[in-house]
């Protein structure tokens, strides 16, 4: 995956701290559907590592934790020599492309909050 590419369409820290709670999640939604698209255009399910980065992201979504979010859906895109599991037995079940399509088309549903 382009790593580089989709970091780069995300505001800076400062940017994203200005943002209204919609807007946040909105650009959240979008960048999850970015690497969702990146990984569909590879033609190839998702793995185990992004599978579970990706699930985590959506959950963090939810719960309009909005940073912790975009933390995780980037720790989906690191390179396989640069993972590091966040527990042990972590990539056991994964998540298949259509479900977390469902899943951030259930969060995006869902209201913006700044909590």
């Amino acid at each position: 995956m382009y790593r580089k590419a989709l970091m780069a369409t995300l505001p800076t820290p400062d940017e994203f701290s200005g943002f209204s709670a919609q807007r946040k999640k909105q650009t959240v939604e979008q960048f999850i559907a970015a690497i969702l698209d990146a990984i569909e255009a590879e033609r190839r399910p998702p793995d185990a590592w992004e599978s579970q980065d990706l699930a985590a992201a959506l959950g963090l979504l939810a719960m309009r934790m909005y940073v912790a979010s975009i933390g995780y859906a980037s720790r989906a895109l690191e390179s396989t020599e640069n993972r590091t599991p966040i527990h042990e037995g972590a990539g056991t079940e994964v998540a298949q492309l259509g479900q977390l399509r469902d899943g951030l088309a259930t969060v995006a549903a869902l209201t913006a909050s700044n909590r």
